[in-house]
């Protein structure tokens, strides 16, 4: 399967820029990681609209309604593909360092669970 038959291959960069963006933004703790991907969602349409908007040549409606449709299509496919990178890179990580995805998981909710009663026997 051939990626460039689905996403302009002027645009596959962009799914690294999402990926790059979606860690820095789990990193600071301001957005809760669940919110992350619709995030990621706006931000590729709205980097895919520009290159599309910028690049093509509008002279009517039609134009307009398929620059529309190829920025909203194509940042959808391109925040798909930077979720499924960022997340086989991310458990590769996780695998060599002796946990697996699961695990990681496992660690951070008994962190959390742990936490909360320390605040309530507090």
């Amino acid at each position: 399967m051939d990626l460039t038959n689905y996403v302009k291959p002027e645009l596959i960069v962009v799914a690294a820029v999402l990926c790059i963006l979606g860690k820095a933004v789990k990193k600071t703790g301001v957005i809760s990681c669940r919110y992350i991907p619709f995030l990621n969602g706006a931000a590729g349409v709205a980097i895919c609209a520009l290159y599309v908007f910028a690049t093509t040549k509008l002279s009517g409606a039609a134009d307009i309604a398929m620059a529309v449709f190829t920025s909203v299509t194509q940042g959808i496919l391109v925040t798909g593909l930077a979720t499924v990178v960022c997340r086989v890179t991310g458990k590769e990580k996780n695998v060599t360092q002796g946990n697996t995805g699961e695990d990681a998981e496992r660690q951070t909710a008994g962190r959390k669970a742990q936490g909360s009663a320390d605040r309530e026997q507090k």
